[in-house]
């Protein structure tokens, strides 16, 4: 399987200016952005338009801003909301993209959807000119359950072509937020588009099918999201009028029968409306009666009926085009996988083109699972080294994505988690290479013990020597201070029966508090939606993700029944000496997240005081026994305190 991250242009404007209209979506606004980040096409920008919301959506697209410059977010000038409308053609008017992709604010993408789309637009090259490209989409109810946004096509291929006529007798088919949009086409009607609050889209779609060919991914491509506040629900009334005048502007394009449908189907629903309220029932029996078709309301509870039948009996396509484990899984949706898929393998790569081969030879040579049951995702952050060239060339069976910057290890991880689809999920460092069917033994412990959630094993160094920062328990002053302190190698076991590192390596398979990120292996049901706090850079968060696990009733066991090579450190070497001692600020983030941000300073102080005596210990040891590398370690002690209290204390220049 291959998902290729599609070329990054090197001119100023991307392909495709993603369009997302925010208005108090704070409650869905992360999983919405999340999932475009996560698209495996990476040549996008977002126009983000907040149209004075009045919770916290704009500081949640600043702090996404922040992080990625391809977001850009605008606030309109008005003092309140301008409306739906007029703020989309705002944030159109901001794009630079050949494409526009609208996205609303509460839906969610599944991570190929740009890349497919922009498949169907390449292989459609030479021919008349498409407007639209959309895909299928999917409805998530409320109670996490799924259906079909389309029930017009629910068993049969979506439309293409000439699709205008399609857009009346079947309404508007096309979910917003799966649409692709040529922007030249778009800006023909973007002064009209603004005259509509709420069906803005629709009458675009209309305007771009009648002069351009449509084109469809006939597989799932969107999650649209359906909650008490969406807008198809508490402003029901006012869509179906909007869509009358659609409608009324459009209809002397189309067949007389096809206008006239359409006008019966939306006047069916604001009628509908007014019979709901008692102060408008007369009103709404009227226009029923002169615009609508009673007997299409009578035949509705047959219809859906039939429908529901249908299902049972065939199965809708777009089940069989869709398995949510192996795109975004909404927060609140039943966690669903693929029962061939047994395990994913998650690596994170930044600037180890050379390891990240040899670490995968020995993956693809040591593994001995059905080659079905298992996929191997890369996260690739911003090397520049070829390691996305060599991967394609010589490993095309591995799903890669590709970030524009160092998104830092956590989230990275994150981000393959939302494509991976196995029951386990691997997290092993490119720097490593696979020993005596390690990844199979590894699945076969965790799947025998069905309280745990992790497993680790053990790091061998390239000398044979066995590595011991593998597993330990979470950080506490006590063994902290033991550790920096050598105390936990001096006092008896029963007063460090829990080291920050573990001191003796487990003869059998034992329970530990934590294990390394370097090879990691994960009960995806355990998870949640993540796998790592996204705070977390690149340091601490193999510490934090095993601690969160145990607080959830789970075990993680460390076993050293199997074995990996690890060489430990080499994409850290590039770094600086305060970026290694990140490590240590990890440590102090996990003990702060357990005790409290009052309790930080008494971490500082323990660190602190541990590094400025180690520093005075191998000075002294140093003139005592000189030529011995005393004087090195206590140099490298001293610049530890050095940045230790800078960087703990936040005394940073």
């Amino acid at each position: 399987m291959v998902s290729n991250s599609g070329p990054v242009r090197t001119d100023a404007n991307p392909a495709i200016s993603i369009i997302m209209n925010v208005r108090n979506g704070a409650p869905w606004l992360h999983e919405s952005l999340d999932s475009v980040i996560n698209q495996t096409f990476c040549d996008w920008e977002l126009i983000a338009w907040d149209d004075r919301s009045t919770d916290d959506s704009i500081d949640i697209l600043a702090s996404y801003a922040s992080r990625d410059s391809r977001i850009r977010y605008f606030l309109s000038a008005e003092d309140t909301s301008v409306g739906l409308g007029r703020a989309r053609v705002s944030a159109i008017g901001r794009a630079r993209g050949e494409w526009l992709a609208l996205l609303d604010q509460d839906d969610i993408w599944l991570p190929r959807k740009l890349e497919q789309q922009m498949a169907r637009i390449v292989a459609d090259a030479g021919q008349p000119p498409v407007g639209i490209v959309y895909g299928r989409t999917v409805a998530l109810l409320p109670d996490g359950t799924l259906k079909d946004f389309d029930v017009f096509h629910e068993h049969t291929p979506l439309p293409e072509g000439e699709v205008f006529e399609d857009l009346f007798w079947s309404s508007c088919f096309i979910a917003i937020s799966s649409a692709l949009l040529r922007r030249t086409a778009t800006l023909e009607f973007i002064e009209e588009m603004g005259r509509y609050e709420l069906v803005s889209d629709y009458y675009c779609f209309l305007g771009v099918a009648r002069s351009h060919r449509v084109l469809a991914v006939q597989n799932v491509v969107c999650l649209y999201r359906v909650h008490a506040g969406s807008l198809s629900r508490t402003r029901r009334r006012q869509i179906h009028e909007e869509a009358l005048q659609v409608i009324q502007h459009w209809r002397g394009f189309t067949s007389r029968q096809a206008a006239a449908h359409a006008q019966m189907l939306h006047s069916n629903q604001v009628a509908f409306q007014d019979l709901i309220h008692p102060g408008t029932m007369l009103r709404g029996l009227r226009l029923l009666l002169s615009d609508g078709s009673v007997l299409f309301v009578l035949s509705r509870p047959f219809v859906r009926l039939f429908r529901s039948i249908r299902r049972g009996i065939r199965r809708p396509r777009w089940r069989e085009s869709y398995a949510p484990g192996s795109g975004h899984r909404p927060r609140g949706a039943a966690l669903e996988l693929e029962p061939s898929m047994r395990l994913s393998i998650i690596i994170v790569n930044w600037k180890v083109r050379d390891l990240l081969s040899a670490c995968l030879a020995s993956l693809y040579r040591e593994t001995r699972l059905p080659p079905e049951s298992w996929e191997v995702i890369v996260v690739d952050n911003a090397s520049d080294d070829g390691a996305a060239e060599m991967l394609q060339a010589d490993f095309p069976g591995v799903i890669l994505i590709t970030n524009r910057e160092n998104v830092g290890f956590g989230r990275a991880n994150n981000q393959a988690l939302h494509v991976s689809r196995g029951e386990y999920v691997l997290l092993l460092n490119p720097d490593t290479l696979i020993l005596d069917g390690a990844v199979d033994r590894a699945v076969q412990v965790l799947s025998d013990r069905p309280d745990a959630a992790a497993l680790g094993c053990r790091l061998v160094s390239p000398d044979g020597s066995i590595q011991r920062f593998t597993g330990g328990y979470p950080p506490g002053l006590w063994n902290v201070m033991g550790y920096y302190l050598f105390a936990s190698r001096l006092l008896p076991r029963f007063l460090a029966r829990k080291p920050l590192f573990m001191e003796d390596e487990p003869t059998v398979t034992a329970e530990v508090g934590w294990v390394s990120g370097a090879f990691m292996l994960l009960r995806r049901s355990a998870l949640g939606s993540q796998i790592f706090d996204e705070r977390f850079f690149m340091y601490g968060e193999d510490v934090e993700v095993c601690q969160r696990l145990t607080e959830g009733g789970w075990k993680v066991l460390y076993s050293p029944e199997m074995r990996i090579l690890h060489y430990g450190g080499t994409s850290r070497e590039r770094q600086t000496p305060r970026m290694r001692l990140r490590n240590l600020h990890g440590l102090r983030e996990v003990y702060v997240m357990r005790k409290g941000f009052s309790s930080g300073w008494l971490f500082d102080l323990v660190i602190s005081t541990a590094f400025l005596v180690r520093s005075v210990a191998f000075r002294l040891a140093a003139l005592v026994r000189p030529a011995r590398g005393f004087e090195e370690r206590a140099a490298v002690s001293r610049e530890t305190f050095g940045e230790a209290i800078r960087i703990l204390f936040g005394r940073t220049q």
